[in-house]
């Protein structure tokens, strides 16, 4: 009953119910009213927005890409079946390093290499869903770079595995099953790294629904795991440093997502740092915890790092690699260690060496960071649609303002820690696959820098506790930012479907492969 004078809250938790309203759902098309209102609700709530769109655009992707057409899909899937046979170290048979696996899983790998790439008949490898379970005496598989790869880069993928090979499935079907499961752990580690991180919320939904973003998560490779934990670390920190929520539990959480990148791709675990600023702030209650999980994910990070130094390929043999770019300075003339002491003793001879990698990329450096997918390289059209979905996510409010304003010295450090770990990226390139003291450095993916994205963004962009213009409050900016999103992940899609199946073979592709 409703009393005169007073008006009744809508069940949806909108606008009360007018008069006009009650009619307008007794009517008809009214029963819609409630839903649209719930739709609303949803697109407002941007972890919910991540985890659907990475869940919807990464399933297809992964459905849709042939087998072995990731970016070193082959040795990254190789590494990631021995890990799930609880072989985690790597092998050497001559100069090359890999694994001992069945003589069929090796056999079949070769002939969906072959089909995917080489067969006018597009679709020929899905007759392989139903072949045998891998059986047979253990042979040697080459694994190129992800020899010695930790453990940590292929969770989810393992995880599938060991269910698969339980229930005897084919190569061809342990292959989709990792790249599932890959999916699934993206979707939830970035909806909740949307959920932790205090300020601009859109903004990380953006970077982690970029459609590059998405595809390294929907095959199987070491990026997807690298750049969903690097974004959850830095909201961790972020969080922390806003003294939002209890600390245990997002202590827990950073330590395990700590420990998990650090057997993933070491490097990246240089984002703990940000972790400095609140052990500083909230010193006589975080800066115990915090050494810890600097302490643990450091011994990981090292000692799996000296175990790999001696137990990958060389990189000085350009005959390796699909494609090596004429006139390219990587993959010969390396002399690591020398190569190592001239980058700490000439600093600015390696500024200037990275200055001029991103002249020589040119406009080719955002196409390839927005919309590199593998094989297939996204056309200027969804790129730039891409890249002004980011951008509109950078300006979107977050659904509620957080209790306290981020610091000036919270935003200062994700950035400066970002840029950091960059010029590392750099430098191991440069050392480890270039020429000694070439002028620029080769072979980098600027996937590479994806997982850096949302710290640097976060230092640059402006702090959203504070008032801002009228304009900038605009509540379209979140509808918006859905359709854009929305628009390139089907692009996407459509975009690898189309090149994967309308070319007669993709054996003459040329690939840029660098370092894994």
């Amino acid at each position: 009953m409703v009393t005169a004078g007073r008006r009744p809250s809508h069940p949806c938790g909108g606008a009360a119910a007018t008069g006009a309203g009650r009619d307008a759902e007794s009517g008809p098309g009214g029963a819609a009213a409630p839903g649209w209102r719930r739709l609303g609700a949803a697109v407002a709530n941007p972890a919910l927005v991540a985890v659907v769109l990475a869940l919807a655009i990464g399933v297809a992707i992964a459905v849709l890409t042939p087998p072995e057409t990731g970016a070193d899909e082959r040795d990254h899937f190789t590494r990631a079946y021995q890990i799930s046979r609880g072989d985690l170290l790597t092998h050497r048979q001559g100069t090359a390093f890999g694994a001992y696996l069945p003589a069929s899983f090796a056999a079949e790998e070769a002939r969906l290499a072959a089909l995917a790439y080489s067969s006018p008949d597009r679709t020929a490898f899905v007759a392989d869903l139903g072949q045998a379970a891998p059986h047979g005496p253990a042979v040697f598989v080459s694994t190129g770079n992800a020899a010695s790869y930790g453990p940590g880069a292929y969770a989810p993928y393992v995880a599938a595995l060991v269910v698969g090979r339980l229930m005897r499935v084919s190569t061809l079907g342990l292959l989709y099953l990792a790249r599932l499961a890959g999916v699934v752990s993206y979707a939830l580690i970035l909806g909740l790294a949307v959920t932790r991180i205090p300020v601009h919320k859109w903004m990380l939904a953006g970077v982690g629904l970029l459609p590059s973003a998405v595809n390294q998560a929907s095959t199987v490779s070491a990026d997807g795991m690298t750049m969903v934990l690097s974004f959850l670390v830095v909201a961790d920190a972020l969080r922390l440093g806003a003294g939002i929520g209890r600390k245990r539990p997002v202590l827990v959480e950073t330590a395990l997502a700590a420990a998990v990148l650090a057997l993933a791709k070491p490097p990246y675990v240089l984002l703990l740092a940000t972790l400095a600023v609140p052990a500083w702030r909230f010193r006589g209650r975080l800066a115990g915890a915090v050494w810890a999980v600097w302490a643990g994910a450091a011994a990981l990070a090292v000692l799996w790092g000296a175990y790999q130094l001696g137990h990958a390929p060389s990189q000085a043999n350009p005959k390796a690699w699909l494609y090596v770019a004429p006139h390219s300075y990587a993959f010969h003339g390396i002399r690591t260690t020398a190569q190592t002491v001239y980058v700490l003793t000439h600093p600015w001879s390696f500024l200037a060496a990275v200055g001029r990698t991103f002249v020589s990329f040119g406009s080719a450096f955002p196409k390839q960071l927005f919309g590199m997918l593998a094989l297939y390289q996204m056309p200027w059209s969804l790129v730039a649609l891409a890249a002004v979905g980011l951008v509109v996510a950078c300006v979107a409010p977050s659904p509620s303002a957080p209790p306290r304003r981020l610091g000036r010295a919270d935003r200062v450090a994700a950035a400066v820690v970002a840029l950091v770990v960059a010029l590392g990226v750099f430098a191991i390139a440069y050392a480890n696959w270039n020429q000694y003291r070439a002028p620029r450095i080769d072979a980098v993916n600027t996937r590479y820098l994806l997982p850096l994205l949302p710290a640097l963004l976060v230092g640059v962009l402006p702090d959203q506790g504070r008032p801002r213009r009228r304009r900038l409050a605009w509540k379209g900016w979140r509808p918006l930012f859905v359709a854009l999103a929305v628009t390139a992940g089907a692009g996407a899609v459509i975009g690898v479907a189309h090149y994967h199946y309308s070319h007669p073979t993709l054996a003459a592709t040329p690939t840029q492969a660098a370092g894994g």
